[in-house]
């Protein structure tokens, strides 16, 4: 049996606001792999949340 193929996350930026301004975020702690690529200011376990 092949391998499972490592889980697809969405692509990394340099920034929330690049992130969202792609289209991505927002990111949940626990969820989301994503969510360790960018600082949660307000640590409320969510990272570039749409304003």
């Amino acid at each position: 049996m092949p391998p499972k193929p490592p889980p697809r996350t969405d692509p990394r930026f340099d920034t929330c606001r690049e992130a969202n301004d792609a289209g991505f975020g927002p990111y949940r702690l626990g969820v989301d792999p994503e969510y360790h690529w960018y600082e949660d200011r307000d640590d409320d376990g969510l990272v570039c949340e749409r304003r």
